[in-house]
């Protein structure tokens, strides 16, 4: 029947195509023509003849997954781990995930086994797969503030005539005039252009 190997020799009861594995053939000669569950869905017992389910948000599964929240996670090359994982920090994992997918610019996710990435913190900007932005050190320059979901540190300059010297501004609140005598000829100074004259 589908989901079996039949050896030449016909048995009463033929063997299962195994756990991560699935058929919908009939007649199969041996283990290796069943087929290893399809990437983004997990095959949980013996005999399938279509996977079990999509794999759990907040879990990515390769091919061959049994488990629908594969648990190994492999940091330093996060597509090899067998079966899959929970997706690491800096990732976020949607329901039947192939792989894990990186945080967005202006997001961040310091949590393994996440479905979604959070706001990137005011005074902080987040690049592309950030899993912590205070302990990364993404804090905003001086001469420029950061709103929540900042993606890059000189995103936002304070405007011609203001200046900043404070690091991790959170908003344009922070860019002061330029001072008496002075002039501020550009965006983003940390300090006043030069004198007047």
């Amino acid at each position: 029947p589908a989901g079996y190997c039949c050896p030449v020799c016909p048995r009463a009861n033929p063997p299962p195509c195994p756990v991560g594995t699935y058929s919908r053939n009939t007649g199969l000669q041996e283990e290796s023509s069943c087929t290893l569950c399809d990437a983004g869905k997990y095959c949980q017992t013996t005999g399938l003849t279509a996977p079990t389910g999509s794999c759990s948000s907040g879990h990515f599964c390769t091919l061959g997954s049994s488990m629908a929240d594969p648990t190994s996670l492999a940091s330093s090359n996060i597509s090899c781990a067998v079966g899959g994982g929970a997706c690491p920090t800096g990732y976020y994992c949607l329901s039947g995930s192939l792989s894990a997918t990186p945080c967005a610019a202006g997001t961040y996710n310091p949590s393994n086994g996440r479905s979604s990435c959070l706001s990137c913190p005011a005074g902080y900007y987040c690049p592309q797969g950030t899993s912590d932005p205070v302990a990364s050190g993404y804090v905003c320059p001086i001469g420029y503030y950061c709103l929540s979901g900042t993606q890059t540190g000189t995103q936002t300059p304070c405007p011609a005539g203001k200046f900043s010297n404070a690091t991790g501004a959170i908003s344009s609140a922070v860019c002061a005039s330029c001072s008496a005598g002075s002039y501020c000829g550009s965006v983003g100074l940390s300090a006043p252009t030069g004198p007047c004259y």
